[in-house]
């Protein structure tokens, strides 16, 4: 869990690093010009990471529930299937 917020949010600041590397080439400006902005853009995508880690666990949790619940529902249907099985073989016979 703390690797996969770890993760997200070191890639995600990477990428914003990097997109601002690209915009100063693109500008071709000296990347020595305001390196902060650097850590700012890296500070920006690295919030955004850190909350689709965050999207990412809730989603995960909540469709964990969710096949439980259809695991359970499968389970539940099985045994009333069964059951009419039995029920009918025992007025056939």
């Amino acid at each position: 869990m703390v690797s996969s917020v770890f993760s997200y949010t070191a890639g995600y600041a990477a990428i914003g690093v990097m997109a601002r590397i690209l915009q100063l080439g693109i500008q071709r400006r000296p990347l020595t010009t305001d390196p902060l902005w650097c850590l700012v853009s890296g500070a920006a995508f690295g919030t955004v990471g850190y909350w689709l880690a965050g999207v990412d666990e809730r989603n995960t949790a909540l469709l964990q529930e969710r096949k439980r619940l259809l695991l359970e529902n499968r389970a539940r249907a099985e045994a009333i299937y069964a059951r009419r099985q039995a029920e009918q073989q025992e007025a056939s016979s």
